[in-house]
C-alpha cells in the first residue's frame, strides 16, 4: 500500500488548489443518495456526498489508491485505499502504522488522535490527524476498517483552516461507503518466498518452501525490507546503507534492534555471530503479539558498507524443525558504498543514523555523533530536528564556522517556504550572525511561509536586536490580519 504517498503529495495538492479558489463516534451525515460508484473486485460501493466532489484518476494522486474524489470550496481530497491480509488486523496497529507513515513525510511531530466508528453495521476506527507537510498545515481523516480479511482507508485531507468543514465532509463520505456483500471473505495471497537479494547493500536470502512471502510485511513494521512466514513462524529483514562510515558496534546493535521497534536492546543476552565477512550478534527473545507469546531469535549484522537486522519468530508450541533456521539462510557480500541521495530507504536510513547519533552523544562521544546527525540531514533535508542536533554540537565544541557552513549547505536547494528554513534562521540568531538569520527568516516568509509562533519568535529577535520600527514592518507584510492587533500591542508594550 502506498497510503503514505498521499501525506507527502497532500500539501502540494492543498496549496495548489488554494490558490486557485480560496467515546463512540456516531455519524451526523445522512448516506447520500445519488449513483455509486461500484468496486467489485475490491467489494465495496462509494456514493460521493454530492455534485461538489467529482471523481478524479487516482493514478494523479497516489496509484495505490482504488478511488479518489475531490472537491473545491473547501479544497478536499478523499482516497479509498483497499488491501486484503487475509486476516484481521486490529484497529490501534492500523493507526500506529499509518502515524509512522504520516511521521515520515512530516516535518516536526504528528498530532493524532482515534475513537470507534460504525456504519452500515460496519465497525472500525476513525482517526484524525494534524501535521506540517513541505510547510503547510493539513488535517487528516482516516476510517479504517477491517472486514473478512480486507483493509478498507478513507482517507479525506485538507488545509487546518477548514477542520470544521472537513470533519463534515468526511462524515458524509464515509456515510457513502458500503460493502456490496458483507459476508464476502477473503483469505491472504499466498506465494513461494523467492530469492531475494539487495544488491546495493549486499545482502540475499533464499528460504524456498515451505516459507511464503510476507507481502504486507512492511504494514506491520514499516523499516522492514524482506518478509516472510511459514505456519506461524515470521521473518523479517531491515537494513541501511552506512555511507561509507563504520560505526561501532555497541551503538549499531540497539539502533538497528529501534527499527523492529525492538527497545531493549541493551538488555538482551547476545553471542556474536558471523556471516560472511559482517559480523554482529544473535539476541533471543520473548515477546508478546496479539496476547500471544512468541520466542524471538534476532540477528545484528554490520558489514563494511551496510548493516542490517533480522528477527525470527515463533510460538513456543512450533517445533523448530518446522521451517527450521530460516536466519542461517542469510548471506552476506560487500555491497556498494552509496551517498545519501542514492539511497533507496531513506527515511529508515536517518532513523537509524539519528539513533546511532544519540547513542554515541549519550555515552560521552559527542564529536563522533555530529557526522552521524549530518547523514541524517542529508537523507532528510526536510527534518529540521536533525540540523538542530548537528549545530548544537558543533556550537558546543566551539566549532560555529563549521556550523554556520553546515546550516547553509542544508539549506541549499531547500523549499523557500518551509520549517527548515525557519529553523535555521533560528540557529544563525543563537550563533550570533544576526544579518544570515533576519535575512533566512524574511525568505521564508516572504515566500508564503505562515507560522505564528514562528513569526512571534522572529519578532522577539528584531526586538531584542533593537529594530522595532522594522519588526512593526515585517509583522504588517506577515501576521495574519486577524492577530495583528495584538502583535502590535506586544511590540508597542516591549518599547515602552
Amino acid at each position: 500500500m502506498l497510503l503514505f504517498r498521499a501525506a507527502a503529495i497532500a500539501a502540494t495538492l492543498v496549496v495548489a488548489s488554494a490558490g486557485c479558489s480560496r467515546g463512540r463516534a456516531t455519524a451526523q451525515a445522512k448516506a447520500p443518495s445519488g449513483a455509486a460508484d461500484e468496486k467489485p473486485e475490491y467489494n465495496f460501493r462509494f456514493r460521493p456526498p454530492g455534485p461538489a466532489w467529482t471523481r478524479q484518476d487516482p493514478d494523479h494522486i497516489d496509484p495505490g489508491a482504488k478511488l479518489a474524489y475531490a472537491r473545491s470550496r473547501p479544497d478536499l481530497s478523499f482516497l479509498v485505499y483497499v488491501s486484503r491480509p487475509g486476516t484481521e488486523v486490529a484497529g490501534d496497529s492500523a493507526v500506529a502504522s499509518w502515524k509512522r507513515q504520516l511521521e515520515a513525510q512530516a516535518t516536526g511531530p504528528v498530532d493524532l488522535s482515534f475513537g470507534p466508528l460504525e456504519l452500515h453495521g460496519l465497525s472500525g476506527t476513525r482517526a484524525v490527524a494534524a501535521a506540517t507537510v513541505q510547510g503547510t498545515k493539513v488535517v487528516y481523516e482516516n476510517w479504517i476498517v477491517a472486514r473478512n480479511g480486507w483493509l478498507y482507508q478513507l482517507l479525506v485531507w485538507g488545509m487546518a483552516q477548514d477542520r470544521k468543514a472537513l470533519h463534515d465532509e468526511a462524515s458524509a463520505g464515509y456515510a457513502g461507503f458500503e460493502l456490496i456483500d458483507p459476508g464476502a471473505r477473503v483469505a491472504p495471497v499466498r506465494r513461494p518466498a523467492k530469492r531475494y537479494a539487495s544488491k546495493d547493500l549486499g545482502w540475499s536470502i533464499e528460504l524456498g518452501l515451505p516459507w511464503m512471502e510476507w507481502g504486507g510485511v512492511q504494514e506491520s513494521v514499516p523499516a522492514a525490507e524482506y518478509g516472510a512466514t511459514c505456519g506461524d513462524a515470521s521473518l523479517l529483514v531491515a537494513a541501511v546503507p552506512l555511507l561509507g562510515h563504520r560505526p561501532p558496534l555497541d551503538v549499531v546493535v540497539p539502533a538497528l534492534l529501534l527499527l523492529i521497534d525492538v527497545r531493549n536492546g541493551e538488555d538482551l543476552p547476545r553471542r556474536p555471530v558471523r556471516v560472511g565477512s559482517w559480523s554482529g550478534f544473535e539476541l533471543p527473545s520473548q515477546r508478546k503479539i496479539g496476547g500471544r507469546f512468541m520466542q524471538y531469535r534476532l540477528w545484528a549484522l554490520e558489514g563494511e558498507e551496510a548493516a542490517l537486522v533480522a528477527a525470527e519468530w515463533r510460538p513456543p508450541e512450533q517445533p523448530e524443525s518446522e521451517c527450521a533456521e530460516p536466519l542461517e539462510k542469510l548471506a552476506t557480500g560487500p555491497g556498494q558504498r552509496l551517498r545519501p541521495d542514492e539511497a533507496q530507504r531513506k527515511e529508515v536510513a536517518a532513523r537509524f543514523f539519528v539513533e546511532v547519533a544519540r547513542r554515541l552523544r549519550a555515552s560521552g562521544r559527542a564529536a563522533e555523533s555530529a557526522a552521524y546527525f549530518a547523514e541524517a540531514g542529508a537523507l532528510a533535508p526536510g527534518d529540521p530536528g536533525h540540523l538542530l542536533d548537528e549545530v548544537r554540537l558543533l556550537k558546543q565544541a566551539g566549532r560555529r564556522d563549521e556550523a554556520v557552513r553546515r546550516i547553509a549547505a542544508r539549506l541549499h536547494g531547500a523549499p523557500c517556504a518551509s520549517p527548515l528554513r525557519v529553523e535555521a534562521a533560528q540557529l544563525l540568531a543563537d550563533l550570533g550572525r544576526a544579518p544570515e538569520a533576519i535575512a533566512t527568516w524574511t525568505s521564508a516568509f516572504g515566500c508564503g511561509y505562515r507560522d505564528p509562533d514562528a513569526l512571534s519568535q522572529y519578532l522577539r529577535f528584531l526586538e531584542r536586536q533593537g529594530r522595532l520600527t522594522f519588526a512593526f514592518h515585517e509583522a504588517q507584510a506577515f501576521a495574519d490580519p486577524a492577530d495583528l492587533p495584538r502583535i502590535r500591542g506586544q511590540l508597542a508594550a516591549g518599547d515602552r
